[in-house]
């Protein structure tokens, strides 16, 4: 009876494995899903589009052309001396020129411009007159302001004299430039602009500092 019963459990055991084996998910080797195509699950890279420059505007002309009005030192003598006045960031903001007997024929203010930044895309054109007790002086002065800031170019000059037409002098008189300001578009080409002539929608009013000029006896 004993050797019966093993070869019964014997059978009933083979009989159960085939039936596992044949059971999906139930064998030990597992069957291999077909793949996606990785290509195809990445999104396709998107263009690189290059920055936009931003356009300049006329507070950067307000801001960025620095005028300044005063006697050059080759101007100074016994007879003119000079105290200018500067502020915390070393601009001009006003000049004393004291001009003693025998009073001199003409007598010179240089007015200078210094653009902090690059006009160089977008060229300024600057015009206008010196002015002596709200009186225009001759001749106008024009020109065309592209470069500026540390790399560019720093500086534009240009002389008044102040004594045209006085037959005499008077005790005081105050004298400021007062130029326009026009700011090209963008992309404008600074060869074919004429400062004496040039205009543009983007206009400003630029004034140099004060210079007082007393005329001692």
């Amino acid at each position: 009876m004993k050797i019966r019963s093993l070869f019964w459990l014997c059978g009933l055991s083979l009989s159960v494995m085939v039936a596992l084996n044949a059971l999906p998910g139930c064998s030990g080797t597992k069957s291999e899903q077909p793949k996606a195509d990785d290509s195809a699950a990445k999104p396709a890279p998107a263009p690189v589009v290059p920055p936009v420059e931003p356009g300049l505007d006329i507070g950067d002309v307000e801001a960025g052309v620095v005028i300044s009005a005063t006697v050059p030192p080759e101007a100074i003598s016994n007879q003119v001396s000079v105290d200018n006045m500067e502020t915390a960031r070393k601009r001009l903001s006003m000049a004393t020129i004291t001009v003693k007997p025998p009073y001199p024929a003409t007598l010179t203010v240089r007015v200078t411009l210094s653009p902090q930044v690059s006009f160089e895309k977008q060229p300024v054109v600057v015009r206008g007159k010196m002015r002596r007790d709200e009186q225009p002086i001759e001749p106008e002065f024009s020109t065309m302001v592209t470069k500026g800031g540390p790399i560019g170019d720093t500086t534009i000059k240009y002389d008044f004299d102040v004594m045209q037409g006085l037959a005499t002098p008077p005790e005081t008189m105050l004298v400021y430039a007062r130029f326009d300001a026009y700011l090209m578009p963008k992309g404008t080409p600074a060869m074919g602009i004429d400062p004496k002539t040039a205009q543009s929608d983007l206009h400003t009013e630029l004034m140099s500092n004060p210079v007082r000029i007393n005329f001692v006896k």
